[in-house]
């Protein structure tokens, strides 16, 4: 398909949002993927409150209500995804609960709770529970799938040798050359490879338990989220690399996470299935290449809102 109007580089959470979009506006999509996305963990969280310290990112909250609006009007097109509005982060001690009071603005949706719902399945001593009810969780392949089926883009299952920027063109691993009228790379970390920049990638891996941890998101330190039977229990902590690919689950890295895990939840936490990515946290890109990302962890939560705003300006969708 070298008559494509759009070649996008990768069919991540980026790539997959930028085709959608794109075949909205009227063009002709084709997506090149390699098969291999940090995309595709089991399940993501669509949170802007991030990390230890409770901190409200920049274009989060609008971000998670509209990827929150996307996954509602696929569902509306017939497309099953698994996931649900509502995270609920516990607190153990006055000062952090106190250090994210201080940084969640009154006009952002959240209630403290003075003792944790039963319903959670927690356990241990916890002094509170932060309700989210504008964050939550996605099953990921399948919001990928629905989106690049929407999308009706065709697929090309390929690694990209190198990115002609002034052709619009890319040369392929097998020796083809593609072209099209524009080129977006919204590439992972092993998209990052064909450019030939520095990276710098950031592995981590995610079990699906045997059984439920409970019904709802949990997020503390690690997080936890309904995924079929059981739950999607992650990531592992592991430190960035400019390596790719790292090396291997460093020694001890998922028995801590499960650890973790067995102290904060009241059912078993045993892993039936592991899936391992890596997320790509910063690259250089070639000077006048078009690209949506990278965004590391933050892809399900921002890459859909930019996606559309690129879809806006560069390519005449009227939607708002």
């Amino acid at each position: 398909m070298n008559d494509a109007d759009l070649l996008i580089i990768g069919a991540g959470i980026a790539g997959a949002s930028a085709a959608y979009f794109a075949a909205r506006a009227g063009r002709r999509v084709l997506v090149i993927d390699q098969g291999s996305r940090a995309s595709d963990v089991p399940s993501a969280l669509i949170n802007p409150v991030r990390g230890l310290q409770g901190r409200l990112i920049k274009q989060g909250p609008a971000g998670a209500a509209f990827t929150f609006a996307l996954i509602d009007a696929l569902r509306a097109q017939g497309h099953v995804i698994a996931g649900a509005r509502g995270l609920w982060r516990p607190v153990a001690d006055a000062g952090l609960r106190a250090a994210w009071a201080a940084q969640l603005p009154a006009d952002y949706a959240h209630i403290w709770h003075d003792h944790v719902p039963a319903e959670l399945g927690l356990k241990g001593d916890w002094l509170a529970v932060l309700e989210l009810p504008a964050s939550g969780w996605v099953d990921a392949p399948a919001l990928l799938q629905a989106l690049l089926k929407a999308s009706g883009a065709e697929i090309l299952r390929a690694a990209v040798q190198s990115v002609n920027v002034a052709a619009h063109s890319v040369t392929l691993a097998d020796g083809r050359t593609l072209q099209s009228r524009e080129l977006l790379w919204a590439g992972g970390a092993l998209g990052a490879l064909s450019l030939g920049g520095k990276a710098l990638y950031r592995p981590g891996s995610v079990v699906v338990t045997a059984g439920s941890l409970g019904a709802h998101a949990v997020s503390h330190g690690l997080y936890a989220t309904p995924c079929g039977a059981g739950s999607a229990l992650g990531p592992t902590t592991e430190s960035s690399t400019a390596t790719y690919p790292p090396a291997a689950v460093p020694d001890g890295a998922m028995a801590k996470m499960i650890e973790r895990a067995t102290h904060m939840f009241q059912n078993p936490v045993q892993a039936s299935q592991s899936w391992r990515g890596v997320r790509l946290a910063r690259v250089e890109l070639p000077a006048g290449l078009a690209a949506l990302g990278p965004f590391g962890s933050r892809g399900f939560l921002l890459a859909p809102l930019q996606a559309h705003a690129m879809a806006r300006h560069a390519w005449g969708l009227q939607e708002h």
